[in-house]
């Protein structure tokens, strides 16, 4: 029997040491060092975003379908897997990779991928309720808004551009209320602190 196992990667291959060569995500335009890509994914996704704030791109409930597809529209000319989550098992350049399981960062470890679709929806029910959110005082909405970023920066859902999905949409949300969220203020500090604190806060997924 063949093996049909997922053969393809994320990454390009290692061919130098490098570091501005190594783990290099695959991606439309074919480059193969960090810094390059890092412009020319400013560049794309600046223009999405802008889209977004102009109220085009995909519209929806806020729910998990909602946000892969705002990470899709944001990605769509930067990576292949775009609105994938890191737990399903995209084709890139024609090959079909393997789910990511595991992911940490700086010391912090993520959901297991296998626990993203119900880390999701556990995530977004701050912001599920219409009428609680209608009715939320000047207080309450950026409370409901900030524990939703700290709940999906601990899920990680993406294998990349999770800070651009989670602000992009959060943002459509406080148009549709008439809410102004400033992002900015929430600090990446304080985003990391807000996850490792709602990961101590829970029991360990199995």
């Amino acid at each position: 029997m063949a093996d049909e196992r997922p053969k393809g990667s994320y990454t390009y291959p290692n061919t130098s040491d490098d570091p501005d060569r190594t783990n290099v995500l695959k991606n439309r335009w074919g480059i193969e060092t960090h810094s390059e890509l890092r412009v020319k994914e400013y560049r794309a996704t600046a223009v999405r975003m802008a889209e977004l704030a102009e109220g085009d791109g995909p519209q929806g409930n806020f729910d998990k379908a909602h946000l892969k597809a705002i990470h899709g529209y944001i990605f769509q000319d930067v990576y292949e897997w775009a609105g994938q989550t890191r737990n399903e098992s995209p084709v890139v350049e024609g090959q079909r990779v393997e789910p990511i399981g595991g992911l940490s960062k700086g010391g912090t470890s993520f959901l297991p991928g296998s626990r993203i679709e119900m880390g999701l929806d556990e995530a977004l029910k701050p912001i599920r309720d219409p009428q609680a959110l209608r009715n939320a005082t000047i207080e309450e909405f950026p409370e409901r808004t900030e524990q939703v970023l700290s709940e999906q920066n601990f899920v990680r859902p993406f294998r990349e551009g999770n800070g651009h999905a989670q602000e992009a949409c959060i943002c459509e949300l406080g148009r549709l209320y008439g809410r102004e969220i400033d992002v900015s203020v929430i600090t990446k500090p304080r985003m990391i602190e807000a996850s490792i604190a709602t990961t101590n806060d829970r029991p360990v997924p199995q």
